[in-house]
């Protein structure tokens, strides 16, 4: 009977020293890094065996600073089934890392907040609506469909800036849905049949194969794409605008016609400025379903160089 009961007491414990391993993970594994430089002070939480011994201790989250990872925006992630949980007490939402009770005849489950320990009973979820992943998304309502703004005609502008400041690079790891983007461009596959037609491993020893090293520009042409792209699934009679400065300002277009560059002392005189845009031929430009490869080529083929004429442009 002794041993029977510590073995019951002992289950107990580790089921409890589980769940709160699960916690120091996933609060520290991402808010500890983020903490090392704030002033905020740092809370621990302990967690206490029967008998009053401290089994184990981690730092609290900080709810005033978090880490939302703007990948999630652009990579496609599963959708979840049903609908999200939420804790009683302080509105966390049901995770991947928490545990619920087994459920009673009636099917319902009790879900223990790790956030504030308050009891959520009356949990009835499938084992398909448990969450499974570190990122969930659900449909809260199904999209509406505005017919008024498909047939909507107006024109976009990107005004982009191609200084030679663009060409600074940034490390982005590899993945990510802009990188996905990038690659799939024509200049860049363009260079890469240029510069390395029989793709060998450019790889120096012991750099990094985890991250990409893109500039500033390469990001930019990437994103306005990836913008068109969306564009033109839900407004295709919007009509697109690009222009590009540096020194320079550059009226591309929508890429069917030829740029117009407007230089020297033009770039100083407002109204000269103001007399250009009055003139240019908007009633012609084509909306983003005919134009968007040819405005996607001139995107491409943008360089950096120059300096930076932001106030005319």
């Amino acid at each position: 009977p002794v041993q029977g009961s510590t073995l019951e007491r002992s289950s107990k414990q580790d089921s409890k020293r589980s769940l709160f391993d699960r916690v120091k993970s996933f609060v520290t594994r991402e808010g500890k890094k983020n903490m090392a430089n704030s002033s905020t002070p740092r809370i621990s939480v302990e967690e206490i065996a029967p008998g009053g011994a401290v089994v184990g201790r981690c730092e609290a989250a900080d709810v005033n600073s978090f880490v939302v990872r703007l990948g999630c925006v652009v990579d496609e992630m599963p959708l979840a089934t049903g609908d999200p949980v939420f804790c009683v007490g302080c509105s966390a939402a049901l995770s991947c890392v928490d545990v619920l009770s087994a459920p009673n005849a009636d099917g319902d489950r009790i879900w223990k907040c790790a956030f504030c320990m308050a009891p959520n009973a009356g949990v009835r979820l499938e084992p398909e609506e448990l969450p499974h992943h570190p990122v969930q998304e659900y449909m809260l309502e199904p999209p509406t469909v505005d017919k008024a703004s498909l047939r909507s005609d107006d024109i976009v502008v990107f005004c982009v800036d191609v200084s030679g400041s663009m060409g600074v690079t940034v490390e982005i790891p590899t993945g990510h849905g802009l990188i996905k983007c990038w690659k799939g461009s024509d200049k860049v596959r363009r260079d890469q049949s240029t510069l390395n037609p029989d793709g060998s491993n450019q790889y120096l020893p012991r750099q990094r194969r985890d991250v990409v090293y893109i500039s500033r520009i390469q990001c930019m042409q990437a994103a306005v794409e990836m913008q068109l792209t969306e564009i033109g699934k839900q407004h295709p009679n919007k009509r697109v605008v690009l222009v590009a400065f540096n020194n320079d300002v550059t009226i591309v277009g929508d890429g069917s016609g030829q740029p117009l560059v407007i230089s020297g002392d033009r770039l100083k005189d407002e109204n000269s400025l103001l007399q250009i845009g009055r003139d240019y031929n908007a009633a012609g430009l084509k909306p983003v379903s005919a134009c968007r490869e040819a405005i996607t080529s001139r995107l491409a083929d943008l360089e950096e160089i120059g300096v930076t004429a932001l106030g005319p442009a």
